[in-house]
């Protein structure tokens, strides 16, 4: 017997196997994972992940279909599918990347799953033994390509909420539980386990498998802060409510609208992130945060990050403000707006437990002349919504495309249980302002970390919904940063069209208006030599839909812009995905 063949039987006699009352370490991963809640796993792999493969083929091969498993072909496009996945569902996503390569191009969106709140738990493969252990031979290009000091943890760990190296196959179920009840502990946010190949092709024993599953848990506020809360709302003359992300949990709409009804409190939204307030109630006035509350007596900042900017600009200097949210704001690196009481907790449950505060007072609230307020804050919503609709409408008499106009004919056409995921930056106005939300979930926005993850987003939404439309909202500079062909292959490959509307006015406006802001009479504002601010010569968008199976179309009159449209609608409804591409002025704000 030849060396060579003695030394593969030797291999194949150590190989892995499962013991008797064990369970393989890649079963147990799937296993502990569901006890979570997971039930879908989004991917961009390596060679470092045959464990999981193989306990999914045997899930498939006993007619198991959870979790199902999603292949994707870029790292951004897999995390942000993750945030989008979570938004709608509420449920923990599962993500498997390939070692420190894989997170170091995932890092941007999961800074932004971080900054917005997201959970998901993420595997990120390795090696220990880089092939000395003749059982695991990952590659030769392990030790000269792949691999870093500290491993893949070490180079998102000021990206996510917690990072850490799985030290060996008896340590894996217990930190992999540990590492899922973080994700889904107050604040929520992304968690990397770092499991090498080494390990996840032991066994486990079966008396080491965690005993619990998933774990609900709310932050109560306390009783003391939320009655003086209630108080000052009930002796306030002009309250506002200023909302940013508290619909980012949809169930909080209903209890953000019972507290505003409650006393007839108008609603308005601070560079909107989810739906907060129904567009169509009454007590909702709309997005200009200083307009709405320049009269005002008291604020409420509900799930505000950002309220009015910058923090000294208070739009009611004199008025009292009163925060309502979950954390700190111990990821910012400076957060100077002058509260006057800040009430942690929950939002969910600290809007119940104030609405049950309020409730108990009905003759106070009797005598509070709340009619008037009502009336007054309905004309307001009634005039709010008549300027922008006169702003869409004028836009679509120009003869050039505007924002304003694309946003308009979209608000006519988009159906109410539609899902808007907008990346679009200076278009964002004329978005929240002409396409009324009202549903609960129905808008995703205002992403945090870096640009190109909107498109990735939406189609975690698409497979989380998969009989909703879904609709992402880009601009051309947004689109250029996302992976934009691995979104179109995941696309055709696993039939889930969207309908992809480019905002498209050949620049990095946000640029140019910097520039123009601080060089108003420069040499660049002499010239029109904007550096940095052009995308130019146009980009055919619509072109990239048929070398993948989609239907696209550009539009630069504003008359076209109705049917192409429709027919982008209707071929989203026939199972194939639609790029609408609208040339557009830069825009300003309408």
């Amino acid at each position: 017997m030849s060396v060579k063949v003695a030394k593969l039987r030797a291999v194949e006699r150590t190989r892995p196997r499962e013991a008797k009352g064990a369970l393989f370490a890649g079963d147990a991963i799937l296993e502990i994972m569901e006890g979570y809640g997971v039930t879908d796993i989004i991917s961009s792999p390596g060679s470092d992940w045959p464990a999981i493969w193989e306990a999914l083929a045997k899930r498939r091969a006993q007619e198991n279909s959870l979790p199902r498993y999603h292949n994707c072909r870029d790292e951004t496009q897999v995390v942000a599918m993750a945030i989008g996945y979570y938004r709608a569902t509420g449920r923990l996503p599962a993500v498997v990347l390939h070692t420190g390569v894989g997170c170091l191009h995932g890092a941007m969106a999961l800074r932004s799953a971080m900054r917005t709140f997201v959970p998901m738990v993420v595997l990120a493969g390795d090696t220990d033994c880089f092939g000395e252990d003749p059982t695991v031979d990952p590659g030769r290009q392990w030790l000269e390509q792949l691999a870093d000091v500290g491993g893949p943890i070490k180079l998102v760990e000021p990206y996510v909420k917690w990072a850490v190296k799985v030290p060996s196959t008896t340590s894996l179920p217990m930190i992999l539980a540990h590492a899922c009840k973080l994700a889904l502990t107050p604040p929520y946010g992304p968690v990397v386990l770092s499991i090498s190949m080494e390990v996840s092709f032991g066994d486990i024993p079966a008396h080491l498998m965690p005993k619990t599953g998933k774990e609900v848990s709310r932050t109560r506020p306390d009783a003391a802060a939320i009655a003086q809360v209630a108080e000052l709302l009930r002796k306030s003359r002009r309250p506002v409510i200023v909302a940013e992300r508290a619909g980012d949990d949809s169930g909080n709409v209903a209890r953000l609208q019972a507290v505003a009804e409650e006393l007839a409190i108008p609603v308005v939204e601070a560079g909107r992130a989810a739906v907060n307030m129904p567009d169509d109630h009454p007590l909702h006035v709309g997005f200009d945060v200083p307009d709405a509350c320049k009269d005002a007596d008291l604020l409420l900042l509900v799930g505000c990050r950002a309220p009015w900017h910058p923090a000294s600009a208070e739009p009611a200097p004199t008025a009292k403000v009163v925060v309502l949210d979950e954390e700190p704001r111990a990821q910012l690196p400076m957060w100077h707006y002058r509260t006057d009481l800040f009430v942690y907790g929950n939002l969910g449950a600290t809007l119940d437990d104030l609405l049950a505060h309020l409730r108990t007072t009905e003759a106070a609230k009797k005598a509070r002349g709340l009619a008037k307020r009502q009336h007054e804050t309905k004309a307001r919503h009634v005039a709010v919504r008549r300027q922008y609709t006169q702003i869409g409408e004028a836009a679509g008499k120009l003869p050039r495309m505007q924002d304003a106009w694309v946003s308009h004919v979209l608000g006519q056409l988009l159906p109410a249980e539609a899902i808007v995921v907008e990346e679009t930056i200076t278009s964002r106005f004329s978005i929240q302002n002409h396409i009324q939300r009202s549903k609960p979930g129905t808008l995703i926005s205002k992403f945090s970390g870096g640009l190109g993850m909107g498109f990735g987003i939406a189609l975690g939404v698409k497979i989380a919904k998969p009989e909703r439309l879904v609709v992402a909202l880009v601009g051309d500079g947004s689109f250029y940063y996302s992976p934009a062909l691995a979104c179109f292959g995941f696309m055709q490959e696993y039939v889930a069209p969207i309908l992809l509307v480019i905002y498209d006015n050949q620049s990095y406006s946000a640029m140019r208006g910097s520039l123009l802001k601080y060089y108003p009479k420069g040499y660049a504002a002499k010239t029109g030599i904007h550096y940095g601010s052009d995308i130019k010569p146009q980009t055919d968008y619509a072109g990239l839909a048929p070398i993948f199976g989609g239907y696209g179309e550009a539009v630069e009159e504003p008359a076209k812009l109705r049917p192409a449209l429709e027919r982008c609608l209707k071929e989203v409804k026939r199972g194939r995905f639609a790029i609408l591409q609208a040339v557009i002025e830069e825009p300003a704000k309408s």
